[in-house]
């Protein structure tokens, strides 16, 4: 996490709901692109709409950074938000671990449009 955060521009984010720290996310800025790396939620704060206001947080720091793709590779449990939230499967790709087990994820994308002032 470390040298991620201090030679590979990730940003790590607590979600906090009345004061209780629920899990966090992860965001990399690549020029003019953002990565979302991680969304993790306690299984037992799940449902109360944390990850669509963690995204709507996401598209806000997109849109105000002049990103203009937001992309995410995460598992089926979650891809569903991301997909109500305007972001489309773009490839399923199979991760493959030493240990022999591989599991398959999907690349997603939102693509943002930007407003510019004149």
């Amino acid at each position: 996490m470390k040298n991620q955060i201090n030679n590979e521009h990730f940003s790590y984010l607590l979600l906090n709901l009345n004061g209780r720290n629920v899990r966090y996310l992860c965001i990399q800025k690549l020029n003019k692109k953002l990565i979302l790396s991680k969304i993790y939620i306690l299984e037992s704060f799940r449902g109360l709409k944390i990850g669509i206001i963690a995204l709507e947080y996401v598209n806000g720091f997109a849109r105000d950074n002049g990103i203009e793709k937001i992309v995410n590779q995460q598992n089926q449990n979650t891809i569903d938000i991301y997909l109500k939230n305007g972001f489309k499967i773009m490839e399923s790709i199979i991760n493959s671990f030493p240990n022999g087990h591989s599991i398959e994820d999907y690349q997603c994308c939102r693509s943002l449009k930007l407003h510019r002032i004149k």
